[in-house]
């Protein structure tokens, strides 16, 4: 028989299924049909009566508890669906399920577990791309993102018209460093109308890589709309709104991001420069102290504190704390603004605003631990100008 097409004629097919069902409520293939087609609908709670009766009257029968599970997999219940996988995985060596389970787990946030479930599967010829995703997803969460751009370089011919596939691989590039890949990912994943939430994470990253806030608060805006708990949407409209000179807004959306993502050193680095270009120091002092109970060893975050101590006038502090970030990196570009400021050479608030926005805004400090290497080129650019209105010595 052929399969219904069209939202009416599934609906058709729904509703004289539970019709029948009334007269013969224990008819196993009814039940099954009725589940199927409500799941066709996007309706399982619809599905979920249906699936209880199932479980209730065939409770050994494989495929009737795979259907329970499907339902509580489409109301997103991932904590239910996932043991039920589980068992019949267990019985069952089947890439279909293993996938079902490990889409569980990475909404659990258990993406070692998923790759672990997908493991025996991993090496089949011509995965789906939706398998595909899934564990470059998984690679890329749990660190391994030479795993994971293995795995798109291998799979990108086949799936290259899959957008969803070519978002995540986006989000794998830019976060390996390879922008032009980045890129070009990311405009294939949006080319044809699909608005994958990878992609437009990538593509609102580097309108902010152009100081083109507006563009990327657009943009970051939808995607926070697909997905509200993802930290680094939060981050990414903060460091927007940052450019924008918005700090209010931007402290807001940033702290939402700590929350979201509390080892983020990048998120806290960028909140002490919100609350610090704010003029609000023992704030900014906070955000990076908590940097720096995450990581001792990074300059920016030795760099940052050294400014706060220079500004508040804090001398001692601030060269020791200046002395730490130059000898982890000698182009450290909090350490340099730092200088700047212990030499009296910042200027205006608005000069410092305008130089340390540039060293907000760039990806390295939105995906990574380091302030944009463009600050570097702002800070010099201010110097040659200072060195140039200085007036001639006697």
């Amino acid at each position: 028989m052929q399969e219904p097409t069209s939202q009416e004629e599934l609906t058709r097919q729904r509703d004289r299924t539970e019709s029948y069902l009334k007269a013969d409520p224990n008819n196993k293939q009814l039940l099954t049909r009725a589940i199927e087609l409500n799941l066709a609908l996007s309706n399982p709670a619809g599905a979920e009566p249906h699936a209880l009766a199932a479980v209730a009257a065939f409770p050994h029968d494989p495929m009737i508890v795979c259907l329970q599970a499907h339902v509580f997999a489409a109301q997103q219940r991932w904590s239910q669906a996932a043991p039920i996988y589980a068992g019949l995985l267990a019985q069952i060596s089947d890439p279909d399920l293993a996938f079902s389970l490990a889409t569980c787990q990475v909404w659990l946030g258990q993406h070692q577990a998923a790759l672990d479930t997908m493991a025996p599967f991993e090496r089949a010829p011509d995965l789906p791309a939706a398998t595909v995703t899934l564990l470059v997803r998984a690679y890329h969460h749990v660190g391994k993102l030479d795993r994971a751009i293995e795995l798109i370089e291998h799979n990108e011919a086949r799936l290259a018209t899959d957008p969803v596939f070519m978002a995540a691989a986006s989000m794998a590039y830019i976060d390996s460093n390879k922008g032009a890949d980045a890129v070009r990912m990311s405009a294939a994943a949006l080319a044809h109308g699909e608005r994958p939430i990878e992609a437009l994470v990538v593509s609102a990253t580097l309108c902010l890589e152009n100081a083109d806030a507006d563009g990327a608060l657009a943009q970051f805006q939808e995607a926070l709309a697909l997905n509200p708990q993802e930290g680094r949407i939060w981050n990414g409209l903060g460091m927007a709104n940052l450019l924008k000179q918005d700090f209010a807004t931007a402290e807001q959306q940033l702290e939402r991001a700590s929350e979201l993502m509390p080892t983020h050193i990048a998120t806290w680095n960028a909140l002490g420069w919100c609350r610090l270009m704010s003029n609000r120091l023992p704030e900014a002092d906070v955000a990076f102290a908590r940097s720096l109970e995450l990581d001792r060893n990074l300059s920016e975050t030795h760099g940052s504190i050294a400014l706060v101590a220079a500004l508040r006038g804090d001398r001692s502090v601030a060269e020791a704390a200046l002395q730490r970030a130059m000898r982890l990196n000698p182009q450290c570009v909090s350490g340099t603004v730092a200088r700047m400021a212990l030499d009296g050479q910042l200027g205006d608030i608005e000069r410092f605003r305008a130089t340390t926005l540039k060293a907000t805004a760039g990806r390295k400090n939105l995906f990574g631990v380091e302030f944009s290497d463009i600050a570097l080129r702002v800070l010099d650019a201010e110097k040659r100008r200072a060195s140039n209105a200085a007036p001639p010595a006697d």
